[in-house]
Order: structure tokens, then sequence, then C-alpha cells
């Protein structure tokens, strides 16, 4: 595979939520590990984040539980909130005062108009869903509990639209290609919910559905909180929103926290 950027300038993501921007820093320990990803990391260095701070609750989001501020940002480089006269910007990172003094297209504002910014998310609940500490603590002993994990995936189809649309999803295959007499080599994208996930010549270690279900839920926040020290999940609502069989992984939660 080529590990060198197909464009090498500098480029910007804007409007990024808060949410999604923490996911790019809480992917970065993966792909920046013993064996770095020169592409990934590459494209990484040259983006700048430039985010937005919502007005409103996306569907079946729990950002708040996962300690993001929907109004506020550490993840991204340089961070907007709505006034009625416009926009007014904090830079967070050195890259974001460095586009706000050499750029020319922004100016900072003072810490009291930064404050004054702030807006009442319309629609947001006055108490968290749930306790986060609690899910991390009691998932360490309720990760063996089979009939648990088959009671909360029991209505789950395999379509995998939870994780295409998780920002914090990262798992992939490696193929080979044929063609023409010559061959090819990429990374494709894997999802936990298939059938053939981590499927080997001779066995399939999660054959059931329910270990794949509790793969992935245990993935985010066991797992990967014990190997990085953070939660790989932001929050988003995007696989409570847009799964078929309404699956609220807010609900699994509640039920691993019991």
């Amino acid at each position: 595979m080529d590990p060198s950027p197909s464009s090498p300038g500098p480029r910007a993501i804007s409007g990024i939520k808060a949410c999604d921007a923490r996911a790019v820093r809480i992917l970065e320990p993966v792909f920046a590990g013993s064996l770095p990803d020169a592409l990934y990391l590459g494209n990484l260095s040259r983006t700048l984040l430039l985010g937005i701070a919502c007005q409103r609750p996306c569907p079946g989001s729990f950002c708040r539980e996962m300690g993001i501020d929907p109004q506020d940002s550490t993840s991204c480089d340089l961070f907007f909130r709505d006034t009625t006269g416009g926009k007014v910007a904090k830079a967070i990172t050195e890259k974001g005062k460095t586009l706000i003094e050499e750029g020319g297209l922004f100016e900072e504002s003072s810490p009291e108009e930064w404050d004054s910014a702030r807006k009442e998310i319309k629609g947001q609940g006055d108490k968290p869903l749930f306790d986060l500490e609690k899910v991390k603590e009691r998932m360490a002993t309720r990760f063996p509990e089979e009939e648990l994990w088959k009671s909360v995936s029991a209505k789950c189809i395999n379509c995998g639209v939870c994780t295409y649309l998780c920002p914090t999803c990262h798992c992939f295959d490696i193929c080979d290609l044929e063609a023409s007499g010559q061959g090819s080599r990429f990374r494709c994208f894997d999802s936990c919910a298939f059938p053939g996930f981590t499927k080997m010549a001779v066995h399939n270690p999660r054959e059931e559905k329910w270990r794949r279900y509790r793969q992935r839920v245990g993935h985010k926040f066991y797992f990967y909180p014990r190997n990085f020290e953070m939660v790989a999940c932001v929050g988003c609502g995007r696989c409570v929103a847009h799964c078929p069989v309404n699956l609220d992984l807010r609900g699994v939660l509640l039920e691993v926290a019991r």
C-alpha cells in the first residue's frame, strides 16, 4: 500500500461537532502505536479541525454522559459559537492559534465574549441517563454473563449500520485482489456485526450474534479503556437514531450498570 497522501497540502474540516472531533483524538493511539500508520498520521497532521457548538441535542445522543460538552471542545484546533451578530472563535491548539495569527480570516474572541456566547441546549434532559464510571466498573464483571448479552442483542439483525456510522469504529481487514495479471492489496472496512467477523480458516470464535454484540460494547467500554485509558464512544447517537430495529445502546448501558 502506498503510504503517501494523495494531496500533501493543508486542509480543514469545517463545522465538525465536539463529539466527532473527540473521536478523531480517540482513534489516534490506534494508528500511532507500535506499528504507526503513515497515511493516517500524515493526513491527520495536515488537517485543521474547525468545530462548531451544537444548538440542540442530536437524535439519540448521549455526549454529556461521555464527558463531552457540545458547546465547547478540547479536541478541535479552532472552535466557534453562534451569536446574534455572527460567530465568536476560540483557539485551542497551536495550529488554531497560528491560523488566527497568520491566516487573517478569524479573530479570537475575548474570554467575556466567549462565555457570553454559551447557550442552553434546547431539549436536553436535566439528569444524565447513566453513570459512565459505573458502566466501566460493571462491564468487567458482567462481560461473562451469556444471558445478559443474548437478551440485549436479541433483536439485532446484523446489518452493521451502527458500525458504519460510528466515528470511533475502526476494524478493518486486509484483502488481496488479482486483476489483469496484477495483484493489489487494500484495506477494507470490517464490522463486528457481520457473521464472518474474525472468522478463520478452521474456526469462527464469534459465530453467535450475542458474542459479536458483546465484543462491540465491550471493546468500547472495557477493552479500549484498559488499553488506552479512554472510552471508545462519544455519545453521538447515530447508532441509536439509525438502528432499523431500535436497539438502543443507552438502554444496554443502563442494563449493564445495574
